[in-house]
């Protein structure tokens, strides 16, 4: 499978808008249609999963692109492109298998919980997108916290999973350098070392509720997003959450990551539409500030604003 991903930070958040091609057998492809742009140019080894049910009169076919958590065997390969209106041919892109992440776990602000078998770090692809499944690789942690994911390549995102209860994500760095939202590059024969996954029980909650004029209000979405524009485009981003009120008319979020925020409550938004940049620019006008610190509750009282 070949596909195109943008190179910034801010388009990565919509990728492969371009779609992807196959390979002849002889190695040859044809990408139809890409605009200028900068982009990174990247082979993976595929295969087909059929599936249906029993008494199904229907078989569905699903491409996997193998891009890590197996053995390690699948092949890989990239190269950047610059695209400036002219047809780009003679491309070559020389794959190789894809390399292991390494790292440690360390636990802080508590003691280590007991139970801790459960827990696995997964490297998740930012660039899924569409019929095209990108696999993530993912691995236990051992009793000293060390892990250890096989038959990576591209771009990154690293979590925990499978935490015990009152635990949360804090950090992940690779050599010092701070990759919790960002990814990271992992190229083929570069072996990435060093990762420090940080967990913590420092959780944050942020509780409230929500004024129609004078009247407690019982329909509503609140918004919570960083005031930081540049986190609102990262991959998965953590730092947006939209919640509905339970049955007493009150909101409640859990385990947002420290910073500054924005909060707005509102009488109507699509779900999900709070991810769009645009609609947190406008949005920020009506919004309240407030700083969620590290192991706080914080609590709200907003008014509500129109859709």
């Amino acid at each position: 499978m070949i596909n195109v991903a943008p190179r910034t930070s801010s388009e990565m958040a919509f990728p492969n808008p371009f779609g992807g091609s196959r390979t002849d057998k002889n190695g040859n492809f044809t990408l139809p249609s890409v605009a200028p742009g900068d982009y990174t140019l990247r082979a993976s080894g595929m295969r087909m999963i059929m599936s249906g049910g029993e008494g199904s009169d229907q078989m569905v076919f699903t491409t996997r692109i193998n891009m890590g958590g197996g053995d390690g065997q699948t092949e890989f390969g990239s190269v950047p492109l610059s695209v400036s209106g002219d047809d780009v041919a003679n491309v070559m892109i020389v794959t190789s298998k894809g390399t292991t992440a390494a790292g440690r776990v360390t636990w802080e602000g508590g003691s280590k919980p007991t139970n801790t078998a459960t827990v696995r770090i997964s490297a998740m692809p930012t660039d899924s997108d569409g019929p095209v499944v990108l696999s993530g690789g993912s691995a236990a942690v051992s009793a000293d916290g060390a892990f250890e994911i096989k038959g990576l390549a591209g771009q990154r995102l690293f979590r925990a999973v499978g935490l015990p209860p009152g635990w949360v994500l804090k950090s992940i760095k690779a050599n010092g350098q701070d990759i919790t939202d960002t990814g990271i590059d992992v190229k083929p024969n570069e072996p990435l070392t060093g990762l420090d996954v940080v967990l913590t029980s420092k959780t944050t909650e942020i509780s409230g509720s929500v004024k129609a004029g004078n009247d407690p209000a019982a329909d509503y979405t609140v918004v919570i997003f960083s005031d930081d524009p540049s986190k609102w485009t990262v991959p998965m981003t953590r730092h947006i959450a939209g919640t509905r009120p339970n049955q007493d008319g009150r909101f409640q979020l859990k385990n947002l990551p420290p910073g500054s925020y924005y909060a707005v409550a509102l009488d109507y938004i699509a779900q999900g539409e709070w991810n769009d940049p645009d609609v947190l620019e406008r949005l920020k006008a009506k919004a309240t500030r407030f700083t969620l610190d590290e192991g706080k509750v914080e609590t709200l009282d907003l008014k509500l604003s129109g859709s």
